[in-house]
């Protein structure tokens, strides 16, 4: 079953998340309530269920598409919004990715697991675990970089308009076991991740959770 949230934005600050875009981009963005999708299907999206989503202003696929097919969630995902574009090309579609939770069903889990130290651990030296999942360590200039990498992947899609980045606002980000001195550079960590995604690429940018100034 289809499950449709809603959400108010503005141009460049809103209740709940802020868009970065070009000048372009974002004369184009409505302020006013718009309806949109965010979640996923455990197959993937049959010609009418696409067809559906497409006559909302916007769609959000998360990293759970598919969770039912092999493959990895990055692939799927992409799959899924062209689908919906392709069915109305005016529907803005969005890639989601999580700027702070490295979820196992992405290809991009494979470059963390490989490279654990950029997992953030407690001071203890135990890795931090937000719900059975490891954390980005943010602060590791590498870890960052693979994880734009990532993000630029899915964003060069011309069936993907933008990216919906999930739980990025960090500015006062702490973390159980962790001090605040290495909460401290995690978070200035996080900022420029958002700063170097936003160097990446000239598509729309939604930042869940963060706020205007």
């Amino acid at each position: 079953k289809l499950q449709f949230l809603y959400l108010i934005v503005t141009v460049m600050h809103g209740l709940g998340c802020m868009l970065l875009a070009h000048a372009a981009a974002a004369a184009t963005w409505p302020e006013t309530l718009q309806p949109f999708f965010l979640s996923a299907t455990p197959e993937a999206l049959t010609a009418a269920e696409a067809a559906s989503l497409s006559t909302l202003p916007l769609v959000v696929i998360n990293h759970k598409q598919s969770s039912r097919s092999p493959g990895k969630a990055e692939a799927k995902q992409v799959a899924a919004l062209s689908a919906v574009k392709a069915a109305n090309a005016s529907c803005r579609t969005m890639f989601y990715l999580n700027s702070q939770l490295d979820f196992p069903e992405l290809a991009l889990h494979a470059e963390y697991a490989a490279n654990p130290e950029w997992w953030l651990k407690e001071d203890s030296g135990a890795y931090v675990n937000v719900r059975g999942t490891h954390v980005f360590d943010l602060s590791v200039p590498a870890a960052r970089d693979v994880w734009v990498t990532a993000a630029g992947a899915a964003l060069a899609s011309p069936a993907v308009d933008g990216i919906f980045v999930d739980k990025a606002f960090a500015e006062k980000a702490r973390f159980k076991g962790v001090s605040r001195k290495r909460c401290a550079a995690w978070a200035a960590g996080h900022a420029q991740l958002l700063a170097e995604l936003r160097n990446a690429t000239s598509k729309l940018i939604v930042l869940n959770n963060a706020y205007g100034p």
